[in-house]
């Protein structure tokens, strides 16, 4: 059995009474946090606050958040913050669920945060990079983890800490062995490929140079 391997099945052992668990908690049982990142990659874990986290066997729902837009908007697209906390690029929990909608559309919920896209379905900013997932008898439509480290590369400017976000998604990406060739080519999709390669041309040099001290 890998170190991965017995880290997660500390964790479900820990948490299998559906109570959750703070990061603190978990790191007192030997959990690093590649081992929960990947849980929330999986699905197995859901991060309910910040830093603080339950099985998904032990919810009701997976994605109540998503649920509850669903039944204003049909065509919403998980995106940006939100896809990067889906995907486990960032350890960091929104306030706000991020989510694309056609131009024009207003939510009334103040816990959503709106991209606006173009209507037209089929423009590229709702068909390239983007994934189907199930919930019950729910279907949602969130960002790839290569889309969503392209979308964050392009609203670095415009997101809180955006150059933050970006920074460790990017970092995440690596390791959990993300395509770096699917990630250009969704990049070259959008103009951005060659920048984004720059930065992880940059992030090698750096991540080699501290390795010599």
């Amino acid at each position: 059995m890998t170190k991965t391997e017995i880290q997660r099945n500390a964790i479900a052992d820990l948490l299998k009474d559906g109570q959750n668990a703070t990061w603190t908690e978990l790191q007192a049982i030997g959990v690093e946090r590649r081992a929960v990142l990947g849980m929330i990659a999986s699905g197995e874990l859901l991060r309910v606050d910040h830093n603080v986290y339950r099985l998904a066997a032990a919810n009701p729902g997976k994605f109540p958040e998503w649920e509850d837009i669903a039944k204003k908007y049909s065509d919403f697209v998980v995106c940006l913050l939100s896809a990067a906390q889906f995907h486990g690029l960032t350890v960091h929990l929104p306030d706000q669920l991020w989510v694309g909608l056609p131009l024009g559309s207003k939510p009334t919920n103040l816990t959503v945060r709106c991209v606006q896209y173009p209507r037209n379905p089929d423009d590229r900013r709702w068909t390239v990079g983007v994934d189907t997932i199930t919930d019950g008898t729910h279907s949602f439509n969130v960002t790839s983890r290569e889309r969503t480290i392209v979308d964050l590369f392009i609203w670095r400017k415009r997101l809180p800490d955006g150059e933050r976000f970006f920074a460790e998604a990017i970092n995440e990406f690596d390791a959990q062995n993300g395509s770096r060739a699917l990630l250009a080519k969704i990049g070259a999709e959008f103009g951005v490929d060659r920048a984004i390669s720059e930065r992880l041309v940059w992030k090698g040099h750096v991540e080699n140079a501290r390795s010599i001290y």
